[in-house]
């Protein structure tokens, strides 16, 4: 298995736990704010909590900065749900808390 060390500054977030669907899926939530936006979600270890995020931010940059490891990064967007946004994940996923950040423009230099 690869494993990623992940250095990321990010604005905003929004923190979710994967939960089952009535389906067979699982799906995470955030605000109507992201309706329609490309994120990119990242699971969390257990001690990672948004009150461990939250202490991450720097109020002269005005951004968190947060190192992780991780052996999984989604791009999704996110749809619109009964006033509320949302996104489907794999089932293996629920359970876990993610972190949700609106996704950064990468050039494709080739």
């Amino acid at each position: 298995m690869t494993t990623i060390e992940v250095k990321i500054k990010f604005k905003e977030y929004q923190f979710s736990r994967v939960k089952p669907t009535t389906g067979n899926s699982a799906i995470i939530y955030t605000n109507t704010d992201w309706i329609n936006r490309e994120v990119i979600i990242i699971p969390m270890k257990l001690n990672i909590t948004d009150r461990l995020i939250e202490k991450k931010y720097n109020p002269k940059t005005k951004e968190y900065e947060l190192t992780i490891e991780t052996d999984l990064i989604l791009k999704k967007t996110i749809k619109e749900g009964k006033n509320i946004g949302r996104a489907y994940l794999p089932t293996e996923l629920i359970g876990l808390d993610m972190l949700i950040i609106p996704k950064p423009q990468i050039e494709n230099l080739y």
